[in-house]
C-alpha cells in the first residue's frame, strides 16, 4: 500500500508540474536564459546566481550542475 500511495503522488506531482516533463536541452536552456547576458555575470551567490537554480528540485540541480555555461565568471561581491 504504500508503494502505491508514493506512485500516485510521484504521478500526481508530474501532472502539475508539466515542466518536469520537459526534455534535458530544453531545461537547459531556460536555465541559461535565468543568467545576465554576457560580459555581464551573475553574483556567485545570492537569488540571481546559479546556486538559486539548484534550489528550485533534484532534476534541476542536476541539469544546472552539468551546464557549465552557467557556472562561467560569476561575480563576487
Amino acid at each position: 500500500m504504500p508503494m502505491q500511495v508514493s506512485s500516485h503522488a510521484s504521478v500526481s506531482f508530474r501532472l502539475h508540474c508539466p515542466v518536469l516533463d520537459l526534455p534535458t536541452g530544453i531545461v537547459c536552456e531556460i536555465l541559461v536564459h535565468f543568467l545576465p547576458v554576457y560580459p555581464d555575470r551573475p553574483p556567485a551567490l545570492g537569488p540571481y546566481s546559479p546556486t538559486v537554480l539548484c534550489k528550485i528540485c533534484h532534476t534541476w540541480r542536476e541539469i544546472a550542475l552539468s551546464t557549465p555555461v552557467l557556472w562561467r565568471a560569476g561575480r563576487v561581491v
